[in-house]
């Protein structure tokens, strides 16, 4: 056995003189745990107790970490659905303004013009003990007729006309209509249209009974299309009647007037929309 080469350590004690103490390396561990005492001698230290609620906090960490990972958040969202979507208001007004644009105020710059639209607001009996509110109410516009009064009302004053509230004020009277202020819509496809089909005509199909198909739930089939396209357009006509106030003669004439607008998406095997068109959701 080859003899191990012995090393010293310098103890310094307060009460006694220095003096170096032989390690080698099968005495390091008995004097590593031992500690000088105040008269020199040499003492087991003492080990340092943990306490309880250390080494439970120390165990359920894991633990806390774990379920804190897992925990997933719940956030809630309220979504609401108009009666009407934005494509279908924006191809309407979009219409309105492009027929607007066509109108020809030339005859009417720096006279004084009062707008009737009892022509273009529908009017409906009262039913109701208070035919005052009744006949307001009847009268009020929808919000695509509002927009298309606006536009004639900035037209004209665009144009060099001033307008005013009041009939009995007016040089001149517009007199305003509109044939037609709405959408339509054209949908193709080319493959098998989405429909319900009794679960028992697939056992008719393989050779089972079909008389079960009567009485059976149905399975729905979703669709399979090829070439698909939804295109809708929105039409828009205007034109208004000029005359004197206080004669009645007529003194100017414009329209009717057509203004179109159009948004068409298309799908091709299930992929898309591809949109096209010229209002403001399906502009890039």
């Amino acid at each position: 056995m080859t003899p191990q080469p012995l090393r010293s350590i310098r103890r310094t004690n307060p009460l006694e003189p220095s003096s170096l103490i032989p390690l080698c390396p099968s005495q390091a561990p008995a004097l590593l745990r031992t500690v000088p005492t105040p008269r020199g001698g040499i003492a087991p230290a003492r080990r340092v107790q943990r306490s309880r609620s250390f080494e439970w906090g120390r165990s359920i960490f894991p633990v806390l970490l774990l379920l804190l990972l897992s925990a997933g958040g719940c956030t809630t969202i309220r979504v609401t659905d108009p009666p009407r979507s934005a494509d279908e208001e924006f191809l309407i007004t979009g219409a309105a303004e492009s027929a607007v644009q066509q109108l020809s105020t030339d005859m009417l710059r720096d006279r004084i013009v009062y707008v009737d639209t009892q022509f273009l607001i529908p009017t409906l009996q009262p039913t109701a003990p208070d035919p005052t509110l009744i006949n307001a109410l009847a009268r009020q516009p929808s919000p695509d007729y509002l927009f298309l009064i606006g536009e004639v009302r900035a037209k004209l004053l665009k144009s060099g006309v001033r307008l005013t509230g009041a009939r009995e004020k007016a040089q001149v009277v517009l007199e305003l209509r509109s044939g037609a202020l709405s959408t339509n819509r054209l949908e193709y496809l080319l493959g098998i249209p989405a429909s319900l089909i009794p679960s028992g005509a697939f056992g008719g199909v393989f050779g089972g009974s079909s008389s079960v198909a009567v009485n059976s739930p149905t399975v729905a089939v979703p669709e399979l299309s090829i070439v698909k396209s939804t295109k809708q357009y929105g039409f828009a006509s205007v034109s208004f009647v000029a005359y004197w106030a206080d004669s009645g003669e007529l003194l100017s004439v414009s329209g009717p007037f057509v203004g179109r607008t159009a948004r068409e998406d298309y799908w091709i095997f299930g992929t898309g929309p591809r949109t096209i068109g010229n209002i403001p959701p399906a502009q890039k």
